[in-house]
Formats: structure tokens, sequence, C-alpha cells
């Protein structure tokens, strides 16, 4: 169970989502569920309606960044104001950096996720 502040990218228009919840998984998992028409305890129309133009492999999800549940909220708030996503919801970047802060963050991220598949694959 990861606790922290996420982040769900259109990867066909760069439009995002930023959320945050002390148990990301199962959020990931109640977002997709959501999206695929099922009912939920909440409703992200916006992302929903995204979806169901694109298709539910157009998105990408991400872990912006693990934090405890005590801070979880100033994070979120910390991510908002760097990437701006109006209403904490959906905004368009055309495809440029929103925060170079968060793109440094999410590449060296990406990268050790390589590294530790390579080794991985090089184990086998």
């Amino acid at each position: 169970m990861t606790c922290g502040v996420y982040k769900i990218t259109n990867t066909v228009t760069g439009e995002f989502y930023v959320g945050q919840s002390p148990d990301i998984e199962k959020r990931w998992s109640n977002h997709r569920l959501c999206c695929t028409g099922k009912k939920v305890s909440y409703d992200c129309e916006r992302l929903k309606a995204s979806v169901a133009q694109y298709g539910m492999d157009a998105f990408m999800f991400e872990v912006i960044e693990e934090c405890d549940r005590a801070v979880l909220r100033e994070r979120e708030s910390y991510w908002i104001g760097c990437l701006e996503p109006a209403l904490n919801g959906w905004t368009s970047r055309n495809g440029k950096p929103y925060c170079e802060k968060l793109e440094q963050y999410l590449q060296r991220r990406r990268e050790e996720s390589r590294k530790k598949k390579a080794a991985k694959a090089n184990a086998a």
C-alpha cells in the first residue's frame, strides 16, 4: 500500500489529473472502475469523459510523491500549485513540461524503474 500523490495523464492530449490517497493502488483501481461505468464512492466526470473518448490504454498512471499520511493534503496542494491543474482536474499543457521539478523527478523514477527491470532481466 503506497501513500502519496499521483498523476493520471492522457498520453494523447497531455491533459492530466492530480490526486492523493493513503492507498494509491486502491485509488487507481477505483478510478478504473469509475471510468468503466461501475459505481464507486466518487465520480470524476472529466476523467471519465476523457477515458470514454480516448480509451483507458491512452492513460499513464504515475506516483508523483510518496509521503506520510499526516502530510498528504499538504503535498497534494504543493503539486497542484506546481502543476496548476484547473480545479484539481484536467488542464492542457500542449505536451510541454508543466513543472520542471516534477519532470526531473519523474525522469529519475522512470530511469530507476528501467534499471530495476534490466537488473531483474539480467538476473533471470
